[in-house]
């Protein structure tokens, strides 16, 4: 068993009881600087010119940012500070943190091979003890203000490719990263949802002011974000029971506003389960206008933590990239 299929796997057995409680709250904060870039070099003469040549950018002293609730951001290695780079940032499921949930899904390992900038904060704690996102009730802690700032002071200091700013959330997570695709908009390219879907009411509506591409990736076996919709309390946050719609539902929900047309079945499938034998997870499809697409992954026998295959991460990578606005 390679090193992501076990951390995977012991994921799944560890951290089972914790997340079974599901879905959440937090709160925000800073960072900032600047790099400035130099001109393009002048390549018509033999012999470089000092005067012409590019002004050498230097690598930014910051990594850590967020106020009271820091993160570091991580970087690829051979990080150049003078090239633009995608910006992924994860979200955690109810119970964990973002360290955790990063190394479940891969991400720092991709790292070694792909280059893009890391985030993974943490939500704020309920009780002293459950790390959530606040995703349903403007009283609590404001997730949303702290993420946005997290990014904009993260670009302040670094060169964000903005066309490629995407995130990754799982569970309590993927309903925050659809809370962020319906408020700021403007500032994310894409989301993946993973065993999360999207919570809205009267008093905070999804009112999304452009296109998102979105990825959403759910078993219908999962007992604790039901792949129809259900209710929950989010592990006691919610004094009472709120409901929220399944992944087909919440899927048509941005079908429709990305104007796509219906989704679809395709005939790709993926293996992202180790303990399911074969090609578990059907790929379903919209036929959508640029910088709006919308799939579903639907993974059939898995868990509300499965243990992932060792590409799962590189399955997610190829899906962002294809969709990266570039």
């Amino acid at each position: 068993m390679t090193r992501k299929t076990l951390v995977g796997f012991l994921w799944s057995i560890c951290l089972g009881m914790v997340l079974s409680c599901s879905n959440g709250g937090t709160n925000p904060q800073e960072g900032n600087g600047s790099v400035d870039g130099g001109p393009p070099s002048d390549a018509t003469s033999a012999q470089p010119d000092e005067r012409t040549a590019p002004e050498k950018v230097p690598l930014p002293t910051q990594t850590v940012f967020g106020g009271n609730r820091p993160v570091t951001l991580l970087l690829p290695k051979g990080y150049d500070p003078a090239e633009p780079l995608p910006l992924v940032m994860v979200l955690h499921g109810l119970g964990v943190n973002g360290e955790f949930q990063s190394i479940y899904l891969q991400l720092p390992y991709l790292q070694e091979t792909k280059k893009f900038l890391l985030l993974a904060p943490d939500g704020t704690k309920f009780n002293d003890s459950l790390h959530f996102w606040n995703i349903g009730d403007k009283s609590l802690v404001d997730d949303v203000g702290y993420l946005t700032k997290l990014l904009e002071d993260v670009s302040k200091v670094y060169r964000v490719d903005s066309k490629r700013v995407f995130l990754v959330g799982h569970s309590n997570g993927g309903f925050m990263s659809y809370r962020m695709a319906c408020d700021v908009t403007d500032k994310i390219t894409g989301i993946v949802s993973f065993a999360g879907t999207m919570y809205t009411s009267e008093e905070w509506p999804c009112k999304p002011s452009r296109k998102v591409n979105v990825l959403h990736i759910h078993s219908p076996d999962d007992s604790v974000v039901k792949y129809k919709g259900g209710k929950t309390n989010a592990g006691g946050i919610s004094k009472e029971p709120v409901p929220y719609p399944g992944a087909v539902e919440t899927v048509n929900w941005w079908i429709k506003h990305n104007q796509c047309k219906e989704l679809k079945p395709t005939t790709e499938t993926l293996d992202l389960e180790v303990n399911v034998e074969g090609n578990e997870t059907t790929v379903q499809r919209a036929e959508c206008p640029e910088g709006g697409a919308v799939e579903l992954w639907t993974m059939d026998k898995a868990k509300h933590i499965p243990a992932l295959t060792e590409g799962f991460s590189q399955q997610i990578w190829d899906w962002l990239m294809k969709h990266s606005g570039k």
